[in-house]
């Protein structure tokens, strides 16, 4: 679910809520790579697929064990594009629809998770650039 929104303010204002709620829990820092260590119940994390383009997905964690994770998809909003949503940038939907992903992903041997063979990240609340090439 893709969501077009024409100011930032609404976007802030948006996440300001949901925080000051306490509903979820970003650890903040800037590309993070989630690890054994850092990654909890709630925490965002976000990946990137494609090789040639770039399309950010975001998921949360519902499930942890002490050698893997169970996550939910979340949504993306767009935040800016070019006009025809092919590049631009989008950051996540906090409110889920729900949709858990069937399966466990295990952190490698170095204590980092992958999910679908692409390193995962702590999502910093920042938006993320999106782009077909």
């Amino acid at each position: 679910m893709e969501m077009y929104l024409s100011t930032t303010d609404k976007i802030y204002k948006h996440y300001r809520n949901i925080y000051s709620n306490n509903q979820t829990k970003i650890i903040m820092g800037n590309s993070v790579r989630a690890t054994k260590e850092n990654v909890q119940v709630g925490t965002i994390l976000t990946y990137a697929y494609q090789w040639a383009s770039r399309h950010p997905k975001f998921v949360r964690v519902i499930k942890r064990t002490p050698c893997s994770v169970q996550v939910e998809e979340l949504g993306r909003i767009i935040v800016s594009h070019d006009g025809y949503g092919q590049n631009g940038t989008c950051i996540a939907d906090l409110v889920s629809d729900g949709r858990v992903i069937n399966r466990t992903y295990r952190f490698d041997k170095k204590g980092r998770l992958n999910i679908d063979k692409e390193l995962c990240y702590i999502y910093d609340g920042t938006p993320e650039d999106f782009y077909t090439d």
